[in-house]
């Protein structure tokens, strides 16, 4: 198969390889100020993966559970890094384009699976960042023009937030089509988008920090030492909450709690190295033509450029989070005062199902059968207590932190700053979004990552421009059919890529041997099973029997498809 060859990515005139070979022989600030203009997969994993679903997840992960599960995104993100390196191995090592490779070497369902599911939830999940973004122009930077009271008046604030971020986020995309300058405004911008993110909520944190006294003993635990404990038991920090409680009401709200925090951990692990993330990564790598030299920096290329940005901006949501809203209850949910700002309609919402759900748990203990009316003068009925657990887990969104920040940090870091990191995060992920459907569609037709095809293709992540009219009602008909697809791709795509590190087909001489492969194989094989176990809670959690079913057949093709190619016996020569 001829197969498009990778367009280089020259800085000055000189090839990236070039630079990394000057770099070794070189010394001081030139060798690192080298190694850093080099790093840049790594980065665009970053500004991928800190979106508005990793804001949400960690102000929430915050807020349930305090600093007790800081560990989670750095340990599901690093076995997420062990799988990406496998994938960079292979990449570097044959110069074969991953999706090629996985269609001609491994199994053509798995490759299809891998690039449909990397498409449809690029295009899904930019809904709910351009409703974030919208929500943060709206709420925190520029309420005179986007806010519902605005100059725009509400629709039209929305829709000029989204073709403002379309606008923006399109002409960087299309720069990576290019070459030279292009390219590396490109890189630069998507760069500066994460150390926006970083240093913004950094600052909160620091700020907050000479405020107000933080149990940073806590926040070190929570984040070196894996509490397993939440597994199966609320946070310790609860029992101010529940030690009030009558027995039955404990075990409910402590169930209750238990879940929550189950869900929390293996959501995080299953989607702390998306699909589509994946399929960034082999390609921003081939693009490069980062070939065998690149093997030991583009470890460091992933540390530097994805582990400790997310790990450091994810953590510092869940400091700010936790220190303003664990525990603390909503007293204006419980008891509105007169006069005083009633809270927003979906956290009403949202309290007023936590106490329908206790009271129908009740109902179905005692075959009662109520009407409405009576449900709700039960929910009334609810001793305070209960009350305050309900109004304390009620989720919070990036402006109610900002809100709660302002008296301790003041109005330009509580909602500049602080906005300017949100905006920050939602931009950077629309723009990786747009850049993987555009290189998909280029990959579908087999033709180099430029041009109409790129251009046309990364087009199809506009659909999120909708987010900030439909987000809400296409949550649960777009989100979960997409979720339930790529967390089954997920550990799917993951043993593909354990296969390919152990094919002496694809990889000839370069496949490891002795100690190495050992290593590598027990690596993998812990990273995988890591996958597959909070993928299949999450399948569990978003399609019930419909996602297992879902599961099976396409497992099924997959099967097939290896039957048929092995008795067929014919392997394509490599690129």
């Amino acid at each position: 198969m001829n197969s498009p060859q990778p367009q280089a990515a020259p800085k000055s005139g000189r090839s990236d390889t070039e630079l990394l070979l000057a770099a070794r022989s070189a010394s001081g600030p030139q060798k690192y100020g080298t190694y850093f203009r080099l790093l840049g997969p790594g980065w665009l994993q970053s500004a991928l993966k800190l979106g508005g679903g990793t804001m949400t997840s960690s102000l929430y992960i915050g807020l349930l559970s305090g600093f007790a599960l800081l560990w989670v995104h750095p340990l599901a993100m690093f076995f997420g890094i062990i799988m990406l390196w496998a994938l960079g191995y292979v990449v570097m090592n044959t110069s074969m384009r991953p999706f090629r490779a996985v269609t001609d070497r491994v199994n053509p369902v798995l490759g299809w699976g891998w690039i449909l599911a990397a498409l449809l939830s690029s295009m899904v999940w930019d809904l709910p960042q351009y409703a974030m973004a919208h929500g943060v122009l709206a709420q925190n930077l520029l309420p005179g023009i986007f806010g519902p009271q605005g100059m725009l008046g509400d629709f039209g604030g929305r829709l000029g937030a989204s073709a403002f971020i379309l606008v923006l986020c399109t002409a960087i995309t299309w720069s990576y089509d290019s070459r030279g300058v292009g390219l590396r405004f490109f890189d630069v911008s998507l760069q500066v988008m994460v150390w926006i993110m970083t240093l913004a909520f950094v600052g909160v944190v620091i700020r907050l920090a000479f405020s107000e006294n933080i149990a940073w003993g806590s926040i070190f635990r929570g984040l070196f030492i894996p509490d397993l404990s939440l597994l199966d038991s609320p946070a310790q920090s609860y029992e101010k909450l529940l030690g009030p409680l009558v027995a039955d009401a404990r075990a409910y709200w402590s169930g209750l709690l238990v879940d929550k925090q189950r869900d929390l951990i293996i959501a995080s692990a299953a989607t702390a190295a998306g699909v589509n993330g994946t399929f960034l990564f082999g390609y921003s790598i081939w693009r490069r033509k980062w070939g065998k030299e690149f093997l030991l920096f583009s470890r460091l290329d992933l540390i530097a450029g994805m582990l400790l940005p997310v790990t450091i901006t994810s953590s510092c949501v869940v400091i700010a989070g936790a220190h303003q809203f664990h525990t603390v209850y909503q007293e204006a949910l419980i008891s509105q005062q007169p006069g005083a700002k009633p809270p927003p309609a979906k956290r009403i919402a949202e309290y007023n199902d936590l106490l329908r759900g206790r009271v129908m748990q009740a109902v179905q203990k005692s075959d009662e059968t109520l009407s409405p009316t009576q449900v709700e003068s039960r929910m009334q009925a609810l001793p305070i207590e209960e009350k305050r657990v309900a109004a304390a887990i009620v989720t919070r969104d990036s402006y109610e932190l900002a809100s709660s920040l302002e008296p301790l940090t003041g109005p330009f870091i509580a909602h500049f700053v602080f906005g300017f990191g949100v905006l920050g995060m939602c931009i950077s992920s629309i723009i990786l979004h747009m850049t993987v459907c555009g290189m998909i569609f280029c990959e579908i037709r087999n033709v180099p990552h430029t041009g109409q095809t790129y251009r046309f293709g990364s087009m199809a992540a506009a659909v999120g421009t909708l987010g900030p009219f439909l987000w809400s009602k296409a949550a649960f008909w777009l989100a979960i059919p997409v979720a339930v697809f790529s967390y089954t791709l997920i550990p799917l795509t993951y043993i593909t890529f354990f296969v390919m590190m152990n094919s002496r087909s694809l990889l000839g001489e370069a496949l490891p041997k002795g100690g190495r492969r050992w290593a590598w194989n027990i690596a993998m094989g812990i990273a995988v099973t890591f996958f597959c176990a909070s993928s299949i809670w999450m399948l569990w959690h978003n399609g019930g029997y419909w996602g297992y079913l879902g599961s099976g057949l396409f497992l099924l093709a997959a099967g097939i498809a290896h039957v048929v190619r092995k008795k067929r016996g014919a392997v394509p020569p490599r690129a």
